[in-house]
């Protein structure tokens, strides 16, 4: 019930997404003039979990739990800042439980998520290294659909997209971590991160207008495209 509590913390009114993609674009922008380039780069395949929810509902909501794959492509600036841009098949949604007679209620909301993580190492020795992972992420709807069941029999329908069902896009901001534990091949990440949606993409059964909540965990498998520079300062 915490977990669920904090998943539906408003944010305050000055983190709208035009203001932290102005703010991520600026950071960029200083951190390509480093005259310090590593150069290190990775081919990242990602495997998790996701455990997600929809804030501003009005009834009790439960988190749904799925599976997340995907790719991403990291590089480094320097030997502190580094990047990945990334794409995953993401399910979102949540269980509702009991509605109106109809039992094991939910919504399946599944997304491509294009993602610009920033990433600061904040911690590093030669076993193992922190990152400190940030940034925005756009959306895309790949289907939507209701999942219930009425008098034993399973129904499952299809949401339609648009003003009188679901959204087509969604924005939100992503904020985790990343311990990096070297390997022959580059290293092997556990990596977590929450994810605040800022789009109502949804009106549910009770017509709330709702929000996605995220929170992933999984395995990241980094493979370095290129032989380890060995001035690549732990790298």
């Amino acid at each position: 019930m915490v977990f669920l509590s904090f998943m539906r913390l408003p944010l305050t009114e000055i983190f709208t997404m035009k203001n932290i993609t102005t703010l991520f674009i600026l950071f960029i922008a200083l951190t390509f003039n480093s005259k310090q380039a590593s150069g290190q780069s990775f081919i990242n395949v990602h495997l998790g979990f996701s455990l997600s929810n929809l804030a501003n509902a009005d009834i009790d909501t439960g988190n749904k739990l799925a599976l997340t794959p995907g790719l991403g492509f990291e590089f480094w600036i320097n030997d502190k800042i580094g990047f990945e841009p990334s794409i995953d098949y993401v399910p979102k949604g949540a269980n509702l439980g009991v509605v109106a007679n109809v039992t094991q209620f939910s919504y399946r909301l599944n997304y491509w998520d294009v993602t610009a993580f920033a990433k600061y190492k904040a911690f590093y020795n030669p076993g193992f290294h922190l990152n400190i992972i940030g940034g925005p992420s756009y959306s895309r709807i790949a289907n939507a659909r209701e999942r219930f069941f009425r008098i034993a029999t399973l129904t499952t329908t299809d949401i339609p997209e648009g003003d009188a069902g679901i959204q087509t896009s969604d924005f939100g901001l992503n904020l985790g971590t990343e311990l990096n534990i070297p390997t022959e091949y580059g290293y092997l990440s556990l990596r977590a991160y929450y994810q605040y949606g800022f789009g109502n993409i949804l009106q549910i059964v009770d017509s709330s207008v709702v929000s996605t909540r995220l929170l992933n965990i999984g395995l990241v498998f980094k493979i370095r495209t290129k032989k380890l520079d060995p001035e690549g300062n732990g790298f």
